[in-house]
């Protein structure tokens, strides 16, 4: 059990800046500081944490913080959609420009995203009567 301490110590000082600089992006999002966001996000992004995925392409498709680009944006949403990202899923169903594509991306997720859509989330109800 000695042993076991240290590690979860370091373990927990390690984890700890991701999720402070994920916190720190999202504050800086509610405040409108988009590019402080983004320099948060990127990195988290960028080493697979969906959720900032699904931000940073939320980010490019309405050009705050970063030009707009639809492609850069389906982009970080597929990536988080493959990582099975619910509101990523719904996000490709609003911009996803080929159908064949949307389906496949929900297929395997049809559940949670059905889940979603039930509990009352309006993307994600979008999404399945997109289908």
């Amino acid at each position: 059990m000695k042993r076991s301490l240290p590690m979860l110590f370091l373990l927990a000082i390690c984890l700890r800046p991701t999720l402070a600089d994920f916190e720190a992006g999202r504050l800086a999002f509610e405040k409108g500081d988009y590019r402080t966001a983004v320099k948060e996000w990127m990195p988290l992004a960028e080493h697979g944490n969906a959720e900032a995925q699904r931000r940073i392409g939320g980010l490019y498709e309405a050009g705050q913080g970063v030009a707009r680009s639809e492609a850069v944006a389906l982009n970080w949403y597929r990536r988080a959609a493959r990582q099975g990202n619910v509101k990523a899923l719904a996000e490709l169903g609003w911009i996803c420009p080929h159908q064949n594509e949307r389906a496949q991306l929900l297929l395997g997720a049809e559940k949670p995203l059905l889940r979603l859509a039930d509990a009352g989330d309006p993307e994600a109800q979008t999404t399945v009567a997109r289908i």
